[in-house]
């Protein structure tokens, strides 16, 4: 089992509602109708460091041979840097109180955005960087409409047919970075694509978007708790984990591509990011 981390993945859906409606590329249309209010969506990996990487290794920020990466390390003490952490989400849906209509309040705000008998939907797909905090393509706000919204519910993956750059990262969740064994570095691949569905219900109350109350819906995934009972050295150790011919190691779900235990460890890690995870909002 890993040691616990001090470092927190900080996902941040931010719902600023303004009465602003001059703005660049808002999803959902004019909303002429009843009140809506605008939200922001960003991704953001926090508590991150720069280290200093191997030379093979590009830098992706403006200081030379430095990137900022996620460290992590193992219960034998061997440590991991992500340099790379891509979450991609088909869909964005904001679930609305019990009792109100999704289709009453899209047809009443005129806004235009899908919708189901739970919620209001932001159709993707979006690839959204947990370290430089970027969404691809960028949705600079969505309108919402004025309502109670209890949750979100993030289709986490992406359709097989999608556009570039999205196609680059056709996985769920994409982790690269650097594994060290034995005082050597090793290239690392963490590809999860069996991510589904996760639905995250506000732990304080009900969030109240109005076109004058601005809010910020944090939803922070605890990155101490992902690698809960993962031993990748004990993996490397026993056999369920293998070194490729490059020297890389690769973990997978990926059918015809991950072994027993690269898939077991994927079941294992999908399940504590989702469970890391804490909904809450608070007012700007």
């Amino acid at each position: 089992m890993l040691r616990k981390l001090t470092d927190t993945v900080l996902i941040f859906l931010c719902a600023i509602c303004i009465l602003q409606c001059g703005v660049n590329n808002v999803a959902g249309g004019a909303g002429t109708g009843n009140p809506t209010g605008i939200v922001t969506v960003a991704i953001i990996a926090d508590s991150i460091i720069s280290a200093s990487l191997p030379k093979s290794t590009p830098a992706s920020h403006d200081t030379p041979g430095v990137q900022r990466v996620i460290p992590v390390k193992d219960i034998s003490g061997n440590g991991i840097e992500f340099t790379t952490a891509i979450m991609n989400v088909q869909r964005i849906h904001f679930l609305v109180k019990s009792g109100d209509s999704p289709a009453s309040l899209v047809r009443q705000s005129k806004v235009d955005l899908p919708f189901d008998d739970n919620s209001i939907i932001l159709e993707g797909p979006f690839a959204f960087d947990l370290i430089s905090g970027a969404m691809t393509p960028q949705v600079d706000t969505i309108r919402l409409p004025q309502a109670s919204y209890i949750g979100l519910s993030l289709e986490i993956g992406i359709d097989r047919l999608s556009p570039p750059p999205i196609a680059a990262y056709p996985n769920a969740i994409e982790f690269n970075g650097f594994f060290m064994n034995q005082n050597k570095s090793h290239p690392m691949k963490v590809l999860l694509t069996a991510l589904s569905s996760v639905t995250f219900h506000f732990a304080n109350a009900w969030a109240w978007v109005s076109p004058d109350q601005p809010l910020t819906f944090l939803l922070p995934l605890d990155a101490s708790q992902w690698l809960d009972s993962i031993d990748f050295t004990g993996s490397l150790k026993n056999g369920d984990l293998s070194y490729d011919a490059c020297g890389g190691l690769v973990v997978t779900d990926r059918t015809g591509q991950g072994t027993d235990g690269s898939i077991a460890i994927c079941k294992v890690l999908q399940k504590n990011i989702i469970r890391s995870g804490k909904l809450i909002f608070k007012n700007k």
